[in-house]
């Protein structure tokens, strides 16, 4: 469980910020729909069907609920220097840009192995001493309608 008692942009952010500095990078396999691909130096993987999260960071920019498929990100080979200004560019969604550094993924099934335990995330809820994760679509698509109750 999270032991942070605030919860918002700031706090998330102060948070995420501190996370990141006291991390040690490490490999990571991240299978997407069979493609098999290493990364020695991961700072990050979350997988998404929403654009956003942590109170209003784009992680995933390129995200479609509509689709079916999951947008992968994968923070890699960043020194921790340089860690602050790519970490700040995800409230625009202008990390996809660094190449470099961030990876962007598309698919249906995804499996990410680390070479020791990691704490996860899931929509909020914490779990610790994760080797691995699967994450799959549900092959159902998120269709969103508008609605004007004024015509009520």
């Amino acid at each position: 469980m999270d032991k942070t008692t605030k919860k918002g942009k700031f706090s998330y952010m102060f948070h995420t910020l501190k996370g990141l500095m006291k991390y040690i990078p490490e490999p990571a396999e991240v299978i997407v729909d069979g493609k098999v691909h290493q990364f020695q130096r991961v700072f990050l993987v979350t997988v998404n069907n929403g654009r956003y999260f942590g109170g209003g960071m784009q992680i995933t920019p390129e995200a479609d609920i509509s689709t079916e498929e999951l947008d992968v990100i994968v923070c890699h080979t960043i020194s921790k220097l340089f860690i602050l200004p790519v970490f700040f560019t995800i409230y625009l969604g202008l990390h996809t840009k660094l190449t470099k550094y961030v990876t962007h993924l598309k698919g249906k099934e995804i499996k990410v192995t680390y070479t020791t335990p990691q704490n996860s995330q899931a929509d909020g809820e914490n779990t610790l001493d994760v080797i691995s994760m699967n994450v799959k679509s549900s092959g159902r698509k998120i269709h969103l309608r508008y609605f004007d109750n004024k015509k009520r």
